[in-house]
């Protein structure tokens, strides 16, 4: 079986092709986008999850290496770290990028998390060499995927007995996030490439680890990411919003030639983070991360 990659990604994958889309267009500036906070993020996750000196490590939807990279540098040279993302152009930057002194070198791999992984050459290596990863992480990518609990069970077949997983989502708040990335598009009748309807609070998280398998060791809400703001209803606003939003979150709109369609919708999406925010809209984004043990 050959694990599916952006290449040949079929279309009973719907979710996987939009995000492969999204993230093509955005893989060259990624890192920079929204004030570079997903670099932070990734350095607290290794932060956070703490792999011991020599650790294996496997990174899903590892992207342009912002968790991978610190986690290489936590487990040192006689470390293993493996990188999976399924979009061609994230890893493309991965790769391009040096490794920390004494890190672990990183296999990148290109495939799908939620399907075939332990098919992949490298993971199998692991599991058969190590009995399984003593760290499993994924920043920043459970909303993109279906299924969640079925997925994360999956990825507990992965660990070795005792091993840990961190995984962070964004909380149910409707930031500008969620309505450009969420609410916006199903208003265009667009696919979507985000799943957040299911995390309705902390708790969310907590079950679909209880129901995985795992035994949580930590769960905790972060703060936001983001400057936290708040937005006039103002017409102005309103409009810089979206025009930095498809400048950072989206470019499709243009190349799809649906940017003034995609305009004229956004009026009836703000009234809905106007609505939540008594009278503003709120820009933030505070996730829940959860760490989680293998019994």
């Amino acid at each position: 079986m050959t694990p599916p990659t952006s290449a040949n990604i079929k279309d009973e994958y719907p979710r996987t092709t939009c995000a492969v889309t999204m993230y093509s267009d955005r893989a060259s500036n990624y890192d920079a986008t929204t004030g570079g906070w997903h670099v932070e993020l990734g350095q607290d996750f290794a932060h956070w999850i703490a792999p011991a000196p020599g650790s294996a490590v496997l990174d899903l939807a590892c992207g342009t290496g912002l968790v991978t990279l610190p986690m290489a540098a936590a487990v040192g040279r006689t470390g293993v770290v493996v990188g999976v993302d399924v979009t061609a152009a994230m890893l493309d930057v991965a790769r391009q990028k040096e490794l920390p002194e004494g890190a672990a070198r990183v296999e990148w791999v290109e495939a799908d998390i939620t399907r075939g992984l332990g098919e992949v050459k490298e993971v199998r290596r692991v599991l058969g060499e190590r009995g399984g990863f003593d760290v499993i992480s994924c920043c920043s990518a459970l909303v993109l995927l279906g299924e969640p609990t079925k997925v994360v069970r999956k990825w507990v077949g992965l660990l070795r007995e005792g091993g840990r997983l961190i995984v962070d989502v964004p909380t149910e708040q409707r930031t500008v996030q969620y309505l450009f990335t969420v609410a916006l598009r199903e208003k265009l009748g667009m696919a979507l490439p985000f799943d957040r309807e299911w995390v309705r609070g902390m708790g969310s998280l907590d079950k679909v680890y209880e129901e995985a398998g795992l035994v949580v060791e930590k769960l905790w809400s972060t703060r936001s990411y983001v400057p936290d703001m708040w937005y006039e209803d103002e017409e102005s606003m309103r409009n810089e919003v979206f025009d930095r939003q498809t400048r950072e979150l989206y470019l499709g709109f243009e190349k799809e030639g649906r940017l003034e369609e995609a305009r004229i919708a956004w009026r009836e999406v703000w009234r809905l983070g106007v609505q939540d925010g008594k009278g503003r809209v709120y820009e933030g984004h505070p996730l829940y991360v959860c760490i989680g043990r293998r019994r």
